[in-house]
Parts: structure tokens; sequence; C-alpha cells
């Protein structure tokens, strides 16, 4: 199937560049005055505040609620001034594309550029199958700061008695069969290659290729119903997998007691409405020894 042109695409869609490029303009300005707000009511700024609600208002419970709801509105307007930021960097890059006027596989599909990535949804958990029964001590060395969600709870690592079988205990004997993160993740990747697969065979596909790449039945199941209910009503489904070298150069990890083997595996997604040809993406093959360290999430850019 042919590539669609940018320009081309933008124009039968009737969208107006010059129109966008005026909503740019306009959510910037609103981003100039919610900054000033911010400012405003920032105290570490703006002194002020104290002196008035000590002033205005009398005793300690009263003024630290004064404080605690000028303390989120100052929050609540720094949250929307990301947001609008990030929105205008999308409008940005229409407008760049536009002027480019050139042809991509990933304009076709509505995915990113290569190496430009938004991240909406990341989910890893990670297995340990030591092999005896061993303290594990697990932690990320590098961009902790983008962690979300961890469970158990990240505290500079997580500290953990593995048994061969993966079943895990934390220090007061409470039970887990994984460990679980994500995270805020742009990293770019390689959005010229991957595959293009029907949603209805998308489970099929997943089996074949995780147990290429070295995950195990019970890895594969648990991996296809997290994912299943996101790709296979879709029409096509554009798949890419970030293996365990890539995956390390964004979130490396480090262990008390290093593995024999490390497989990890990160599942870039995305829902397609047609079909598009694309460079298939050749995996490796990792195999199974000793002390093992298994991981897989995915993303949908």
């Amino acid at each position: 199937m042919a590539n669609i042109n940018f320009a081309n695409k933008y124009s039968i869609a009737g969208i107006d560049i010059d129109g966008i490029a005026k909503l740019k303009d306009a959510i910037n300005a609103y981003i100039k005055a919610l900054e000033k707000v911010s400012d405003d009511f920032d105290t570490s700024k703006n002194s002020e505040w104290d002196t008035l609600v000590k002033t205005a208002i009398k005793g300690s419970g009263s003024e630290q609620s004064a404080k605690s709801y000028i303390t989120s509105i100052c929050a609540e307007c720094k949250n929307n001034i990301t947001s609008f930021k990030s929105f205008v960097d999308v409008l940005d890059k229409v407008i760049d594309n536009y002027k480019k006027n050139d042809s991509n596989p990933c304009d076709t599909i509505g995915l990113p550029r290569s190496g430009e990535v938004k991240m909406v949804y990341y989910k890893p958990v990670i297995y340990l199958y030591p092999e005896e029964v061993t303290d594990v001590e697990v932690k990320f060395t590098k961009n902790v700061d983008k962690l979300l969600s961890t469970y158990p709870k990240y505290n500079d690592g997580w500290k953990v008695t593995a048994h061969p079988n993966g079943d895990l205990y934390d220090k007061d004997g409470n039970y887990f069969y994984t460990l679980f993160w994500d995270a805020d993740d742009h990293t770019g990747i390689d959005l010229s290659e991957g595959f293009i697969i029907k949603g209805e065979d998308t489970a099929s596909f997943l089996n074949e290729k995780l147990k290429y790449m070295g995950l195990n039945a019970k890895e594969i199941n648990e991996f296809i119903i997290y994912w299943i209910e996101k790709l296979e009503h879709n029409k096509y489904n554009y798949i890419r997998f970030r293996q365990t070298e890539e995956v390390n150069d964004f979130m490396p990890l480090e262990f008390n007691k290093k593995p024999d083997t490390l497989i990890r595996i990160l599942m870039d997604f995305k829902s397609m409405d047609e079909k598009i040809d694309i460079k298939e993406q050749k995996l490796y093959r990792t195999e199974r020894k000793g002390f093992t360290v298994v991981e897989w999430g995915g993303r949908n850019i």
C-alpha cells in the first residue's frame, strides 16, 4: 500500500495549519497567564501571602488550612502549565511535519516519527528464578525519578527472598509473584521497523514471538491475558519489541547477585485502521540457564 503524503493527508482532513499556529499562540498566552498566577500564589516567591494569611486568619488550624488551599491552587496551575506545554509541543510537530511535506509510513498510521515517542501506558513486571532460595536485592541505576507506581513499594530498591519457582517474600513474610513498576517513558524507538498484525491474529503472534525470545508458558500466558483486550479488537496493530539491551538503556537494573540470564521484553504497540508495508523487526533468542530474571511490559504509543 502506498504511503500517504503528509501534506495531502492534512489537506484532505481539512486541517488549517495557519489556524493551528494561531491556536498555539493563544495557548502560549494562556500559559504565561497561568505562570503569573502560579508565581503569585507561590509562597516561596511571594512572601506577602504569609503576612496576609496570618493577619486575616487567626488560629493555627485555620491558618494551616488556608496555606494548604493556596498551595493546592499553585500546584494545580503548575500541572495545567505542564499539560498545555505538552499540547503546544504536539502542535509544533504537526506544523513542522506539514512544512516538510514528506512521506513517512509512521504518518500513515499516526505514529510519532522515529525518536519521538509519547508514553500512554507502560506496565513491566519482573520475575526472579534463582537456583536456590536466595535473598535478592534489585534496584534501578538510572531514571529512578521517572517511576510512577511500584508494588511492592520501591524504597531505594526491592529486597526479597526469591525461590526457584518464582515465589517472592519480603522481610515481613508477605508473598509476591512479581515485582511491578511503571514509569514515564518517552524513549524513542526505530518506528521504521516492527510488525503489522491483524487484531484477531494477535494472540497467536504474541505466543510465537514471546516463546522465541525466551519467555516460558506461564509468562506468555500472563502477558497475553494482560494485553489481549487492548489488541485483539483492533483491525490491525503495529507492534515492536524492545529487548534487553534497549530496555537497559532506559532503566538499567542492578542486583546484589548477578543473574546468569536476563530477559527484558517491552512491547510498543498502536491500533491501526489499515495495513502498511514496514520492515520486519529482527528479534534475538535468549537461552535460559542458571539464575534467571525475566521482565515483560508494554507501552501504547
